[in-house]
């Protein structure tokens, strides 16, 4: 009940357009229609104004909200007169909460286009988008009686509407909410979606218990997808373009791509090859080949180092399902090539990604970035990575465990007294210490709530990767450190392993400061190498 209440909230501007794909209760849109059309135009003129006054805060939505729960049949008062005939349809409670989905909207955004609307401010369409768009008005008034005349009497004309649908990039920072679909040209799949609309859209839906924003708006695009026609779909796409709430999907894997083969086995007459599909964007295939004949998509026996030549940092790949798109672990992006590992046959998008953090514009971004697409590491709070605050020993020994899977079916134990069972931490701690990752720091003490020391780091980097093998080839020399006398003998060898496989380097002024605590984007950028070398290595 409350979810059909809040989508006609959330898409009004699409279904009074003959857009939206949804259903959305169209007894409730005609009723809403019948209703208006009782009132002179002057009338609903005020009706606007009296809205505009009604929701130009936050608070003053919540204020409504209350209102209606507090309402008593036959309350007199020109609000009820327009909020009574939704008691029809709902509860006192549903009607609040779909009152309270306005906050959705900011107030300044809000306010923009209800005066927008009373001013008829008309957005200047070509040609082309200008007959897109009353075509699906026509659909809106050939679904719903009396909207023709509605429209009509109050001026909203085609310029009208163009300029209204143009809430749907302001409320997203300006930026294109729909691209194509990565499975095919014709379909369409979220482009971004901000974060400051995510979290007013999360606030909302957790407020009422719809779930996330990603299902509510993923659901929408699904029904997009499957209730419009090719032909409308290009035309959404053509006036999207223009208006602002769609982009083209813009490809990300560069023209050097060529298929070729990843694994050959004469012997066994077999081979993988991987090639780049050319009637959808950014789409490749990795298939296996015996005797000539491509085999059923399935898992490999082992993995495979992929290589896709791409031209965004930001580069994301992805296992392409019916479902959804699963993010690649294993992939990283380096010199303008995405290195990844596969281990099955089937299809695979990249995509380039938006920035999560809004505090990481420093050095680390690309590390730090990378990390939290591929599920690594995760931020202190929404958009929120601190990169300058130290990283606990803790903490590091979860980023390891959970980067290479360590995991035990066995029962996994430690004995470090200062190790609490009944904490989150006592898992990662326990598997990195049977796997002879981690040693204490003395008195049979792990230094749980410690900061964790850059020559630290290097020595648990260094077993993992005698832990897993990787087999790698040093990139450099030996290090040779201004300080390297200040590097404690159990860390000396680690902290010149790491300095020659390119993990660590030192500061500009030739020092490593091997017992100073490592901050959280330092331990991003030596995670960020460590997954490189390891699936580089294979």
């Amino acid at each position: 009940m409350i979810k059909r209440f809040v989508s006609v909230g959330l898409i009004s501007a699409l279904l009074f357009t003959g857009m939206a794909p949804v259903k959305a209760e169209d007894n409730l849109v005609q009723a809403i229609i019948n209703k208006l059309l009782t009132y002179s135009s002057e009338d609903r003129e005020n009706m606007i104004l009296l809205a505009q006054g009604l929701v130009v805060t936050d608070s003053a939505v919540d204020a409504i909200a209350q209102q209606v729960e507090n309402y008593t049949e036959g309350e007199d008062g020109i609000f009820f007169e327009y909020i009574s005939p939704f008691f029809k349809y709902a509860d006192k409670k549903t009607v609040a909460l779909a009152i309270k989905s306005i906050k959705i909207i900011k107030p300044n955004i809000r306010n923009k286009y209800i005066q927008a609307f009373r001013n008829r401010n008309s957005l200047q369409l070509s040609d082309a988008s200008g007959k897109h768009l009353q075509y699906f008005i026509q659909k809106a008034w050939d679904k719903y009686s009396g909207l023709e005349r509605l429209m009509t009497e109050d001026k909203a004309t085609v310029g009208v509407v163009g300029y209204m649908l143009q809430i749907f990039s302001d409320i997203n920072d300006g930026k294109a909410i729909l691209t194509d679909s990565p499975k095919n040209d014709f379909d369409f799949s979220v482009n971004t979606i901000s974060r400051d609309l995510k979290q007013s859209i999360n606030a909302v839906l957790a407020d009422i218990g719809l779930g996330s924003v990603d299902e509510f708006i993923g659901e929408y695009i699904e029904m997009l997808n499957f209730k419009l026609s090719l032909e409308e779909k290009q035309m959404v796409k053509a006036l999207g373009q223009e208006i602002g709430f769609y982009t083209p999907l813009k490809s990300v894997i560069s023209d050097g791509f060529s298929s070729a083969p990843v694994y050959k086995d004469d012997g066994e007459n077999q081979e993988i090859t991987v090639s780049k599909l050319e009637d959808k964007i950014d789409v490749f295939e990795i298939a296996l080949y015996k005797n000539g004949i491509k085999q059923d998509y399935a898992d490999f026996e082992k993995s495979y180092l992929v290589k896709i030549p791409v031209e965004d940092a930001s580069s994301m790949v992805y296992k392409l399902s019916d479902e959804d798109l699963e993010p690649i672990k294993y992939n990283v992006y380096s010199d303008n090539m995405i290195y990844m590992l596969a281990d099955s046959a089937g299809l695979y998008a990249v995509k380039a990604q938006e920035d999560y953090f809004t505090d990481s514009d420093t050095w680390g971004k690309m590390y730090i970035e990378s990390l939290y697409r591929r599920g690594i590491i995760s931020g202190k709070g929404e958009g929120i990575f601190s990169p300058d605050d130290n990283i606990t020993r803790e903490e590091f020994v979860k980023l390891v465990v959970e980067l290479f899977g360590f995991a035990d079916t066995s029962t996994y134990y430690t004995n470090f007294s200062d190790v609490d069972k009944e904490q989150w931490y006592y898992p990662y701690i326990a598997i990195a210490f049977k796997h002879n990752i981690i040693n204490g720091i003395g008195e049979n003490r792990f230094g749980v709530g410690e900061n964790i020391s850059r020559q630290d780091i290097c020595k648990i980097i260094d077993n993992i990767t005698k832990a897993i093998n990787i087999n790698a080839k040093p990139v450099g020399e030996d290090a040779v450190f201004i300080d390297s006398g200040e590097i404690d003998d159990y860390a000396l060898s680690s902290v010149n392993d790491m300095y020659k496989y390119g993990i660590i380097s030192g500061s500009s002024d030739g020092r490593f400061y091997p017992k100073n605590y490592a901050t959280r984007q330092e331990a991003a950028k030596i995670i960020y190498h460590v997954l490189e070398l390891y699936i580089k290595s294979y």
